[in-house]
């Protein structure tokens, strides 16, 4: 633990052992599997194809494609990919062989035998494969209604709109496993809730001054940016900060490690906060303008109802805001407290300079989105610094408009205590927001840290000082902080977001250069292939049947709905419309995110039926084995009636379907592609082979499962051509072809996307195959190549990259008092309203007295009750701290266990251990380890590593064994995911528990494991596993050819 004081690349030690990781357990081959003798044979009909890859769901890097004969033989980085510095890793050029996999799945197939034994896969018709969905899904439907159905999707291999969105619009379910619960959704949630989606998504690719890296690995795999990006830019940096318990490849280039204690990030993150703050570090100017810390608090006070638009608003009609907003309660002064037919949009704060210095009331008016007295309007280009200039990241950036308080004579009373008196005449006391949270960190001091976390004191400080200490003279911070995966999956992870994300907003980090700017806006993306022609989300349906009763017109499509009234004064919101969500008591704010359920109350009700019974799913690249506990999933998946299976390539959950349906590889589909993050690059995946006839795009999949239910007159099922005019396409490619005629801004006959300057998508196609990958920033100058976009109306609009737009403009669709942030008060709020109505106060309904309000409503740390500080574990039979999820290199998450090239790199599960640890336990080096906790136990390959401190250990996650039989393929022998706590969770967002674990290691003999086997093998028939790169097995999976031909 300690400042890096070598020089940054001469950790050698550490290298060397870093290094020695690789050989765990594995002989070196006898021969590269990469090896292909044939390809002078094959001819010289050579392409290359410009596209995007998709060996990981997480990056969107420009690859080549080279294409010899009609086949694909080698992947490349592409230059022209700035947001990917034209990085090519071993997945994507592994990836290649996953499209010619000899036990890929290139047809529709049916269940024969029972679950719980080998399936006995039949090949059918893609006909009578959806005849049986469409029967199976509608009769689970008839009988137990659509909420009986659950959706499942992980990351995307490269679309996966059907089980986020579509699906549940078809089956009218709110229920739905998702990866994001646990990996980037908290993160993504947090921002929602309190500035904009996806807030921590960092501007990496500017070039942080000071380069903070909070968690993961990212060097090897990330949801924004990764890779050579990545590399580059920390390097660049002049400061590098890494936060991660375990020594990773980048941090141990990194100026300072900060080797916190698993699972206690929140911890450091308060403890920074009270350091900005004691060295007066806080961005005033941006924190008084465009924040809600200085609005007033009356905590004695019932909290106050009113509607508002946020991101969670089905329909954004600012003028309809009083009749169909989201329903908040809060305990923020508002006008309509103080008096009777008062606006529940204007806050008030403390000025004090009113009533000639005396002080008084001020108000920030939500609607005109302005302080009492100033009338801002947007910046122009010649009062904007332009920065990056000359590189792809070059922007604008407006001035903080600070000067118009002071113009107006506003000087924001952050810390006193003011008497006021409400309309009903009572009297409080009122103080504001800033008061509340100084206070929950005043003593959060270095020191307390150190108890927390394990850090040094001193270490703390510098590390934050370097960080939030601007040069004399710079405008805006030194960077955002890359927030990475860890957070997620900590069960304070709610409190540990907030944490983090109100460091940037302090520092003035938010949409600012290198800063957390939220998701890339562009005019095209992904979406060119999503949303269903009318169809459309069950809360965006009732608000049109609400709209309906307002206006006294047609609003919703007459067949959705079509016996429901709604009074205009009682219109439900999102939130009350999926109020059946299963664990929506238990968890409130979950309905209102709506993008998961809780996985263990899934399963729960698959089991036990509460509250009610969930007897159907469709899964479509999720994977059962992440989170919650394994374990407990298998054995609800085994209870469904139905479950239908999306996949390449025959997995445990696959083994647990009833239908099977093949999907393509990213090298044979065209869809667009965007930076999940914050790097602003448009781009491509094209085709480049032809897939194999009897596989389909996952979008054309979707389009025939809402047919085989529209067949049963399911009006869910509907799926129009976006004119409404007949049935939307059935292949994808023409969906693309009709999305870029309609909204192309030349001649669109549907709303034109300003910068969408395509008419047609073989335009499109042409454009990127000549000119590469398109930089938002130059076609989205308003939207995206502007920093600080509350100060110019362009930042308070929906969630959707392509779609959303300001939501007060004027005739030319320019914004109108739209500033701000998309948030219910259209300042950046530490008070979160919607955490407060749903995390806090709805909670005490269902649970009276389960939160105390002023505590929570400030970011906390609180142990989570399943780590070593939650006093749930007995610390003398669990002594060692367990962490896991790191990237590896040559896997995403669960996937590509089956690549040759990648497993002979990585044959088996490593159990990182400090070497202390291990010759106390009597361990050595390519041992295998029992991992217990009272939840269950697999075991592990241990890999002595010095990057992890003594009494921690780091376990792989997500393992499973191809090469074993169904049904399990051995996914209950090493999967970590085995042995967590399923009732773990965030105690405000579910998210689980999985680092920072309790656990005990000792080592596996032939007495301790079953059949006398120390090496993991198939429960079904005893296989054993494929530990060493020498195995002949590995060449079992080498490319073939002549099946994917046949098929």
């Amino acid at each position: 633990m300690g400042k890096l004081n070598l020089t940054r690349r001469a950790f050698t030690k550490l290298a060397a052992v870093t290094g020695a990781a690789v050989a765990c357990t594995a002989a070196a081959p006898n021969a590269a599997l990469a090896e292909d003798a044939g390809a002078a044979a094959r001819g010289d009909d050579v392409k290359r194809v410009r596209t995007c890859c998709r060996g990981c769901g997480k990056m969107e890097c420009g690859v080549w494609v080279t294409v010899q004969n009609g086949r694909v033989v080698k992947v490349e980085g592409d230059q022209s990919s700035f947001q990917s510095s034209g990085n090519c890793c071993g997945k994507s050029q592994s990836s290649i062989q996953a499209a010619y996999h000899p036990d890929r799945i290139y047809h529709p197939m049916k269940r024969t035998n029972p679950k719980g034994e080998d399936p006995g896969w039949q090949r059918i018709t893609w006909d009578e494969a959806m005849q049986t969905i469409g029967e199976k899904f509608q009769q689970i439907i008839d009988r137990y209604g659509g909420q009986s159905i659950f959706n499942m999707a992980g990351t995307s291999r490269q679309w996966v709109y059907g089980p986020y969105a579509f699906y549940k619009w078809l089956f009218d379910t709110p229920n739905a496993h998702v990866a994001s619960e646990i990996c980037k959704g908290p993160r993504r949630l947090m921002g929602w809730i309190s500035s904009v989606d996806g807030a921590p998504w960092m501007a990496l690719r500017d070039g942080p001054r000071v380069y903070v890296q909070w968690g993961t690995a990212p060097e090897n795999s990330n949801y924004d940016d990764s890779c050579r990006n990545l590399v580059d830019k920390m390097n660049e940096a002049d400061v590098h900060i890494c936060i991660d318990p375990r020594l990773s490849g980048s941090g141990k280039e990194a100026d300072y490690w900060l080797n916190l204690k698993p699972g206690t990030d929140g911890a450091l993150a308060l403890c920074w906060q009270h350091i900005i703050i004691e060295h007066d570090l806080v961005d005033w100017e941006f924190v008084k303008r465009w924040t809600d810390a200085s609005l007033l608090v009356v905590e004695d006070m019932e909290p106050t109802d009113g509607r508002y638009i946020d991101l969670s608003s089905p329909v954004q009609v600012p003028p309809l805001e009083d009749l169909i907003g989201t329903k908040l309660k809060t305990r923020l002064l508002k006008e309509s407290d103080l008096k009777e037919g008062g606006s529940p949009h204007k806050f008030y704060a403390w000025n004090k300079n009113a009533n000639d210095g005396a002080g008084g009331l001020v108000y920030w008016d939500a609607d005109a989105t302005q302080w009492e007295g100033c009338n801002h309007v947007a910046p122009t280009r010649d009062q904007m610094e332009v920065v990056y200039k000359g590189t792809s990241q070059e922007g604008y950036l407006p001035p903080l408009s600070y000067w118009e308080l002071e113009e107006a004579g506003i000087d924001f009373d952050l810390k006193g205590t003011h008497e006021i008196e409400l309309a009903d005449g009572t009297k409080h006391v009122a103080k504001p927001v800033w008061a509340y949270l100084e206070e929950s960190v005043k003593e959060c001091t270095t020191e307390w840290c150190q108890e927390k976390t394990g850090l040094d004191p001193a270490l703390v400080e510098e590390a934050c000082l370097a960080w939030a200490t601007r040069p004399e003279g710079q405008t805006y911070g030194n960077g955002g902080i890359h927030l990475n995966l860890a957070p997620d999956q900590v069960g304070n992870c709610a409190q540990t977001v907030r944490a983090v994300l109100h460091l940037s907003y302090m520092t003035g980090n938010f949409d600012g250069p290198a800063g957390n700017r939220g998701l890339t806006r562009t005019p095209v993306d992904e979406q060119a292939t999503a949303a269903p022609g009318v169809n459309m989300p069950q809360e965006v349906k009732w608000t049109l049947k609400g709209m309906e009763a307002i206006t006294g017109e047609p609003q919703c499509p007459p067949f959705y709905l079509p016996d429901v009234k709604l009074e205009p004064t009682n219109i439900p919101d999102r939130r009350e419309i999926l109020s059946n969500m299963v664990g929506a008591e238990k968890f409130p704010i979950l309905p209102y995110y709506n993008e998961w359920a809780d996985a263990t109350c899934i399963w729960e009700a698959c089991i036990n039926g509460d509250p009610y019974p969930l007897k159907g799913g469709i899964n479509e690249s999720g994977s059962f084995m992440n989170m919650s506990n394994a374990t407990l999933a298998w054995e609800a998946l085994s209870k469904l009636d139905f479950w239908v299976d999306i996949n390449m390539f025959h997995h445990p959950g696959t083994e647990m379907a009833d239908i099977i349906l093949p999907c393509q590889h990213w090298t044979e589909l065209n869809n667009i592609r965007v930076s999940q993050g914050a790097s602003g690059g448009i781009g491509l995946t094209q085709r480049a082979i032809e897939p194999p006839a009897d596989t389909k795009f996952d979008y054309d999949i979707n389009r025939l499962i809402f047919e085989a239910l529209e067949k049963r007159g399911n009006p869910n099922g509907t799926w129009m051509s976006i004119k409404g005019d007949g049935p939307g396409a059935y292949h994808h490619d023409d969906r693309l072809e009709e999305w870029f005629q309609a909204h192309n801004e030349k001649s669109g006959f549907d709303t034109r996307y300003p910068g969408c300057k395509w008419e047609h998508f073989e335009d499109f196609k042409e454009d990127f195959q000549e000119n590469g990958w398109i930089n938002a920033k130059e076609i989205e100058p308003d939207r995206w190549g502007t920093y600080r976009r509350f100060e110019t109306g362009w930042m308070r609009m929906g969630k959707d990259a392509c779609t959303a737009a300001p939501w007060s403009v004027d005739d030319s669709g320019q914004p109108v008092n739209n500033f701000g942030c998309p948030t219910p008060n259209a300042l950046v709020e530490f008070w979160s309203m919607a955490f407060e109505t749903y995390c806090i106060d709805m909670a005490n309904e269902f649970e009276p007295g389960k939160f105390d309000p002023i505590k929570e409503m400030m970011p906390n740390y609180e142990p989570p009750a399943s780590s070593a500080d939650g006093g749930k574990i007995d610390l003398e039979e669990y002594p060692i701290i367990l962490t896991t999820g790191r990237r590896i290199p040559v896997y995403f998450h669960s996937e590509h266990r089956q690549l040759p090239w990648c497993r002979e790199l990585w044959p088996a599960p490593r159990l990182e251990m400090n070497p202390a640890d291990a010759a106390e336990l009597g361990l050595e080096q390519g041992d295998w380890a029992w991992i217990e906790t009272e939840w269950g136990k697999v075991r592990q390959s241990v890999d002595l590593y010095h990057g992890i401190a003594k009494g921690w250990a780091n376990a792989e996650h997500a393992w499973w064994f191809p090469e074993l039989p169904a049904p399990t393929h051995g996914c209950m022998l090493s999967n970590i995911e085995c042995i967590w706590d399923p009732h773990g969770q965030d105690k405000f967002i579910s998210s689980h528990h999985m680092r920072g674990v309790p656990v005990k290691i000792y080592k596996a003999t032939p007495e301790n494991c079953p059949d006398g086997k120390v090496i993991p093998c198939a429960p079904e028939d005893g296989t054993e596993i494929i530990y060493d790169a020498s195995d002949p097995r590995l060449k079992e999976w080498l490319p073939n050819y002549e099946i994917r031909k046949e098929a």
